[in-house]
């Protein structure tokens, strides 16, 4: 039996579950969920997540670890975004997810998720592509822009202005 990982991504508009089989140089994604849940509206708007929200995420969340169970994964990676990493209320949000999911979130930085937005957007190139391409990633809470040469980022932006944000403003 192939080793299975799980990653559970908590993002401004939705929560994630992936979990793939480790191959000799690549990992299948053997199982792929989604729940809408805005967390992003509540940073965005008020600065804080909600303590409904914050329910809504671990009941989500303990839905995903039992997923990852049934297929035998023994670690559970959960990974956030912008939507708890601005928040004024990050570290209760932290805590209380953990005391609720048992699950220690890793927070990572804009410049890190952007990085590995880049990697998926590189990874489905072809050659000729990788030689000049204007990327642009609009999400919830920003948009990125990069400029690919000679199969290399030369240069980048990062604006927070995505879509949730937006309408927040409205």
């Amino acid at each position: 039996m192939k080793k299975c990982v799980a990653v559970i991504e908590i993002a401004s508009n939705e929560l994630r579950l992936k979990i793939g089989e480790k191959g000799a140089n690549s990992v299948k994604v053997i199982e792929s969920i989604s729940n809408p849940l805005a967390l992003g509206k509540d940073t965005f708007h008020s600065g804080k997540i909600s303590f409904e929200s914050l329910e809504k995420a671990a009941v989500i969340i303990n839905g995903y670890k039992a997923v990852a169970r049934d297929y035998g994964v023994k670690d559970v990676i959960a990974l956030a975004t912008t939507a708890i990493r601005e928040s004024k209320n990050k570290d209760f949000i932290l805590d209380q997810l953990k005391v609720k999911t048992g699950l220690e979130l890793t927070v990572i930085d804009d410049s890190q998720e952007k990085v590995y937005i880049n990697k998926m957007v590189l990874a489905s190139l072809k050659n000729d592509e990788m030689q000049s391409t204007l990327i642009a990633h609009l999400g919830s809470g920003n948009i990125s822009i990069f400029v690919l040469k000679e199969g290399k980022v030369i240069t980048g932006s990062n604006i927070k202005i995505g879509a949730l944000r937006i309408s927040e403003l409205f």
